[in-house]
């Protein structure tokens, strides 16, 4: 689980910024939505909702995250320049190194895991396993006269505590590229058995976030609809008890042939790799999200999703998924974030949740995952323009993050925590009314809209 995440010249957060799962001990409400931080009388949070204007810097904390993660699991290629994105409107903040911090929770340890890199090489690099108030180095990197290298730490080679890391520490040894993170390393290197048991939590933990941008769909749908009946079912009565007018998610299998509206050789050349008996999805335009089946011998079929109505007569009636609202479609994509956090401890952040969904449809989305994923340890953080989601009878105020851009075109991010608030105030109200900030500024709009009236007329006789 994610205890905080600390960045610095990265986009619009051109100053340090610190975001926060771990719960204030002020309010006793919603104790069902916090989990206990081993060794420590901490607990962390299982949901955050982040509100702001229009380019206040949502998005850009979502692509901070997404960008620790690619640069861990994707990697660098050598030679190539490091793809970070800093502060644009200060030419000192261009120069400087992009500053990423992790605090987060798995498997009953807590680590703090953390980078700076500047376009050309990582700088820094470490990560600690943080027992209590004691912190244990795993491994640092250090930089002297040029020369980058690895230094293990206490932690690594304790064997009798923490595992064997002897194939990792060999790998610290040899080094590491100027514009790699050790983490990258170690997961392109080393077989996963070979990571020792601390950085294998590490690299679990990263994996482990699923980041879901506006536009983004759940691109194996058609296969989970196909294969896996229990979702088939949730997602069905979900939709149908959403109102969307969808009674259940059906799945369309036939063999691929002219009439099918996709090239034969082209779905060959897709699965030339694939064995019989396997399915992959896959996007199209004017498609949507569909399932290829690789078949015995020259076979080949294609799955696509249909959503079923009742027809006046009581009669099934089915349509292409793509033909549904807008509203369905992404609510269907996000479905399997729901599903998924019911059984285990992935930690899902999306981007614009509002996005296309009926504001009583987005709070529904919330509350089911806080009602019915409670015992788990998944944690679901958003970001919306939606103040309906401002409920204290659904959230904690802990709960509540807000971003404000500054007229120089810095970020800085807040929790409703850090406000004295009435408890019988309502926050959605206090909000639009300016009281939180992270609201657009709207006046100049009005003596635009002035300035642009037509000369006046003579009046009507």
């Amino acid at each position: 689980m994610l205890l905080s995440f600390t960045l610095k010249n990265f986009r619009s957060f051109a100053d340090e910024q610190e975001f926060s799962m771990v719960a204030s001990n002020r309010y006793p409400d919603h104790v069902e939505h916090l989990c206990p931080v081993p060794g420590t009388e901490d607990r962390i949070l299982r949901a955050a909702i982040i509100y702001g204007a229009n380019g206040s810097g949502k998005s850009n904390l979502v692509k901070a995250l997404r960008f620790v993660q690619r640069l861990v699991t994707v990697g660098t290629q050598p030679g190539k320049s490091i793809a970070r994105q800093p502060f644009l409107f200060d030419r000192k903040a261009r120069q400087e190194p992009s500053l990423f911090q992790i605090r987060f929770v798995h498997n009953e340890r807590v680590f703090d895991y953390g980078f700076q890199v500047t376009d050309a090489e990582v700088t820094e690099e470490w990560l600690f396993l943080i027992q209590g108030s004691k912190e244990a180095l795993v491994y640092e990197r250090v930089t002297k006269e040029n020369v980058t290298k690895i230094e293990p730490g206490a932690a690594m080679s304790d064997t009798v505590q923490y595992g064997d890391h002897s194939k990792t520490a060999a790998l610290a040894q040899i080094g590491v590229r100027g514009n790699q993170l050790f983490l990258a390393a170690v997961r392109e290197g080393l077989n996963a058995d070979d990571h020792g048991p601390l950085i294998k939590s590490v690299l679990e933990w990263i994996n482990s976030i699923t980041i879901i941008m506006p536009d983004a769909n759940f691109g194996a749908l058609a296969q989970w609809v196909a294969s896996n009946s229990a979702f088939a079912v949730f997602a069905s009565r979900f939709l149908h008890d959403a109102s969307t007018g969808v009674a259940a998610l059906r799945m369309e299998n036939q063999e691929l042939n002219e009439s099918s509206g996709l090239p034969l050789d082209f779905a060959k050349d897709l699965l030339s790799d694939a064995q019989p008996g396997e399915v992959r999805s896959f996007q199209f335009p004017g498609m949507g999200t569909v399932g290829l089946h690789k078949g015995e011998g020259e076979k080949y079929h294609i799955q696509t999703i249909r959503a079923e109505h009742i027809d006046n007569e009581g009669k099934a009636v089915t349509l292409p998924l793509q033909e549904e609202s807008d509203g369905t479609q992404r609510l269907t994509h996000l479905l399997p974030t729901l599903y998924q956090l019911q059984d285990n401890r992935k930690i899902y952040v999306i981007d614009e949740i509002d996005r296309s969904l009926h504001p009583l449809l987005a709070k529904k989305f919330i509350e089911f995952f806080l009602r019915s994923c409670g015992t788990k340890r998944g944690q679901l953080i958003v970001t919306t323009h939606e103040s309906n989601l401002m409920d204290l009878e659904l959230i904690r105020r802990d709960e509540l993050w807000f971003t404000e851009k500054s007229p120089q075109g810095i970020t800085s991010l807040y929790s409703l925590a850090d406000f004295k608030v009435r408890t019988d105030l309502r926050i959605d109200k206090g909000y639009l009314q300016g009281r939180f900030g992270a609201i657009p500024f709207l006046g100049n709009l009005d003596r635009l809209a002035d300035e642009s009236l037509p000369p006046a007329e003579p009046a009507c006789p």
